[in-house]
């Protein structure tokens, strides 16, 4: 099964915006099934730098004016939580306590 266009272009794709992230171009390896993204350390330690930097900014105050791009995740995110979190929880607290009521009976 050989590579398609379609992944090829998605790879260029997803190459192009991490060089938009960290300012190299990570390398794409191509198998004959799948193509994978590449980082060596220095671009490894860069895209940890900026996922660190994205999350100071959540809770560090900043004198930054906003970015020209707002997305507001908060329309998708938080139904999305309420959805499929919620639940979750729910769930994971039901079976605790069905796991301790069957545990504790002697």
């Amino acid at each position: 099964m050989a590579v398609n266009v379609l992944t090829r272009a998605k790879t260029k794709a997803f190459q192009l915006w991490i060089k938009s992230i960290i300012g190299e171009e990570p390398a794409a390896i191509e198998y004959a099934d799948h193509i994978e993204i590449d980082f060596t350390p220095a671009q490894v330690q860069k895209f940890k730098d900026y996922l660190h930097g994205q999350v100071r900014g959540s809770f560090v105050p900043t004198d930054k004016p906003p970015p020209d791009v707002q997305i507001r995740f908060g329309k998708v995110l938080i139904p999305w939580s309420i959805e499929t979190l919620a639940p979750l929880l729910a769930g994971s607290y039901g079976l605790g306590w069905l796991s301790k009521a069957l545990l504790s009976k002697k």
